[in-house]
């Protein structure tokens, strides 16, 4: 499974701030720029500015595709410094958006480019994206020598930022632990934790959850759940700590899954779950509801286990990977369920061919997970082996039976090897660490008291605030305070009963220890061997998720993996949508599958129309005509895009376009006259260099309209209304290269523009007509 090591869009933009003021300049005058740039060598200088402006923005989108424009220019032109800096640019706004495959394609190919340069800082961040890449393709080992390369040229007090430094040691740390390094990694994270206290200290709870995730993974479930829980009391009392509480919850319950300790498992999943839901956090909802399975699962409750699968699948798309491991997970249990009746099927008394088709499904999911080279530890084959191989032995198909069981066995040594790498501290490999464990057992049943307490008291508060805002009287409410303050009393009393009971435990626990400490002492060393095989061997029992959910542990606060590939499906088809809808519009399709057109009373509507279009078709030939247009044209929609006008449409050689919604604009009309006045300058330009050019005329009204989607086929964003046909007429009863405005229009301009009254003119269907002419 690829980790979470991939960009945010922050730490993109954190590494590139543009290096001038020039990124500030209008985004439209930088594309006119590039459009109107006479050579290479200014089309160098308009790429580099566009390309800043964009990075300021965060726009990212935006920046791949000028910058894959940009590249080829930079070559051309011989500036390899501007290549490479984009390309590196490029390649990690790539990595942003999960798109590994094309942050791979342009990394620079000079691999020491920028440390010839002497820019370390550049340098850094293409050895971490190099990193980053062959981690998501598990080439480990080149990944590692790459995070250390980093880490290295940092110690030797090279300029790297620090927030990069913060990233490579969660990398490498993850890098460890996936290949199963585990005193690197742990030595790795005591580096780490140094370095967050020292410069990210509000960030240290990070730590505790990469540790606990460590230990997690070396079955060290004690251990780590005493360290997550450090986490979540850090962030417990942080107005932006919720998720993370929850997140920590999650785990924690998980770790108690693999002790085999389930009502304590059960208590921390269901406080997690009910935060996501809150939160409407659909996939981590998934992940507690499997962590929920796995429990009910061990506690032989398959229907119920089943129940809580299903759910899980329900909120995970399929196009996640998490999606595969769930589904494999069902059919677990779906296989545990029909073999219960293992007596049955060999007597024959009960028919194979469901078992046949659960067996056959199990199998196919194993084998894609297998084919598709996901973090698969050695205890989630064993399960899947032991499974399998029960299966077919109840099938009769004992050669397969053997290859699956033969492979189980081959990975004992494995499973056994996990717990003696877990010997990388001194309290690991002495008896003084299993002398606390009761200790811990003391400290966990009390939070564990202590949560179930909480959660109780909560729930009577917000009963109590139901039944207040019911009641009528202050003689009721005084009786519910009393009564609340009674049942609050009472919870209080029977959680400390409760406590001083588990102390009563643990004191005659540790006093029947004490008396036979002095055998204990003589078998000690096997005791402690036998006791971590016994914890590596139940983690077999733990269900597939589960064990999934293990690998991944260490970076659980990166709570929101996006799903990368459909984002970037979405994104094109958005981009199509946005050529045809403006973008208020377009979203709220998007969401509600429909739009309903909707009353824009201040707007301004802009016709033009070329003069003799017909008879210049016969003259010039169709063919060079239709070319005119579509050059006519293609300037027209950059100069409403400069104005923000809304292009409507065009029917045959006119256009259309409206100024002031779908959002409101108090300048309307100004704008509307000043695109008329650009689309004027633009053909007046054209008609002075070319012969067959056209010539125009434009008419503006102002006044209320109704727009909206046209049709359910083929949909065409439109508007209608008086407004509409008025700015027609206006366009009719105007003269070739002149823009004749309405009285309408005239009152909100006039101020700002030259305009010449025409009187009252009459007109097709309205009659006379006050118009004025916008010099």
């Amino acid at each position: 499974m690829i980790r979470s090591l991939i960009f945010t869009l922050f730490t993109c933009f954190v590494f590139f701030i543009p290096e001038n003021g020039s990124a500030q300049q209008n985004v439209i005058q930088l594309k006119e720029k590039l459009h109107n740039a006479a050579n290479n060598s200014a089309k160098v200088a308009a790429y580099e500015q566009l390309l800043e402006y964009y990075f300021s923005k965060q726009e990212t989108d935006s920046f791949i595709k000028y910058a894959v424009l940009a590249i080829p220019v930079y070559e051309q032109a011989g500036n390899t410094f501007l290549a490479n800096k984009s390309g590196l640019a490029l390649s990690l706004s790539y990595m942003s958006k999960g798109d590994v495959k094309n942050s791979e394609r342009y990394m620079p190919k000079d691999e020491n480019y920028f440390a010839k340069l002497k820019d370390h800082k550049r340098q850094a961040r293409a050895d971490y994206n190099r990193a980053t890449i062959l981690a998501t393709k598990y080439q480990q080992e080149q990944a590692e020598s790459y995070y250390t390369k980093i880490l290295d040229e940092y110690n030797k007090g090279y300029d790297i930022e620090k927030h990069l430094i913060f990233k490579t040691y969660e990398g490498l740390f993850g890098n460890y632990v996936y290949s199963q390094q585990y005193s690197k990694a742990l030595k790795t994270a005591n580096n780490y934790t140094s370095f967050i206290e020292k410069y990210y200290p509000e960030n240290i709870g990070y730590v505790y959850f990469y540790l606990g995730g460590l230990y997690r993974h070396t079955s060290d479930y004690r251990k780590a759940i005493n360290t997550y829980l450090k986490g979540v009391d850090f962030y417990k009392n942080k107005s932006d700590g919720g998720d993370y509480v929850a997140s920590g919850r999650l785990q924690v319950g998980i770790s108690y899954l693999s002790l085999g300790i389930m009502d304590s498992a059960r208590i921390y999943l269901e406080s997690a779950l009910k935060h996501y839901q809150a939160d409407n956090n659909q996939e981590a909802v998934a992940r507690v509801y499997n962590a929920l399975s796995s429990v009910a699962f061990e506690e032989k409750k398959l229907e119920q286990a089943e129940t809580y699968i299903q759910k899980a699948l329900q909120f995970t798309a399929k196009e996640n990977d998490n999606y595969l491991y769930d589904n494999a997970f069902m059919w677990t249990i779906r296989l545990a369920k029909e073999m219960e009746d293992s007596a049955l099927i060999k007597t024959g008394k009960k028919d194979i061919a469901a078992l046949k088709h659960i067996t056959a499904e199990m199998e196919r999911n194993f084998e894609t997970i297998l084919a598709k080279k996901a973090a698969m530890t050695p205890g989630l084959l064993a399960h899947n082996y032991s499974y399998l191989s029960a299966a077919h032995a109840l099938l009769g198909n004992y050669e397969k039976a053997f290859h699956y069981f033969k492979s189980g066995i081959e990975l004992k040594d494995s499973i056994q090897n996990i717990s003696q790498l877990r010997a990388f501290t001194d309290m690991e490999t002495s008896l003084a660490y299993e002398k606390q464990n009761e200790l811990l057992k003391l400290s966990e049943a009390n939070k564990r008291l202590q949560l179930q307490k909480e959660l109780e008291l909560e729930a009577l508060r917000y009963e109590f605030e139901k039944k207040q805002a019911a009641a009528t009287t202050e003689e009721e409410r005084q009786k519910l305070v009393h009564e609340e303050a009674l049942k609050r009393k009472e919870i209080e009393i029977k959680y400390d009963g409760e406590q001083k009971a588990v102390l009563l435990k643990y004191e005659q626990e540790k006093e029947i220890a004490r008396l036979e400490q002095e055998k204990k002492d003589a078998i000690a060393g096997a005791e402690l061997q036998s006791a971590r095989n016994v914890r590596n061997l139940s983690a077999l029992g733990v269900g597939l998720a589960t064990l999934l959910l293990a690998i991944t542990g260490w970076s659980y606060f990166q709570k929101r993996k996006d799903n990368k590939r459909i984002a970037l499906e979405k994104g094109k088809s958005d981009e199509l949508l946005l050529n045809i809808l403006p973008y208020e519009v377009a979203e709220e399709l998007k969401e509600k599958g429909t739009t309903s057109a909707q009353l824009h009373d201040k707007v301004s509507v802009l016709f033009t129309d070329f003069v003799n279009f017909t008879a210049n078709a016969e003259k010039i030939g169709v063919q060079e005509l239709l070319e005119e247009l579509n050059e006519c044209f293609t300037a027209f929609d950059q100069i409403m895009e400069r104005y923000g006008l809304e292009k409507i449409k065009t029917i045959g050689d006119a256009y259309l376009a409206v100024s002031g919604l779908p959002a409101s604009n108090p300048r309307h009309a100004q704008n509307a006259v000043l695109a008329a006045k650009d689309i004027l300058t633009f053909i007046t330009a054209r008609r002075a260099h070319k012969s067959n050019a056209l010539d125009i005329r434009i008419g503006i009204n102002s006044g209320p309209v109704v727009a909206g989607i046209v049709g359910v086929k083929k949909f065409a964003y439109d508007i209608w209304g008086d407004a509409v046909n008025t700015a027609a007429r206006m366009e009719q009863n105007s003269k070739p290269g002149r823009i004749n405005i309405s009285a309408t229009t005239y009152e909100l301009v006039n101020n700002e523009f030259d305009c010449e009254a025409r009187g009252s003119i009459e007109t097709k269907g309205k009659g006379a007509i006050a118009m004025y002419f916008v010099n």
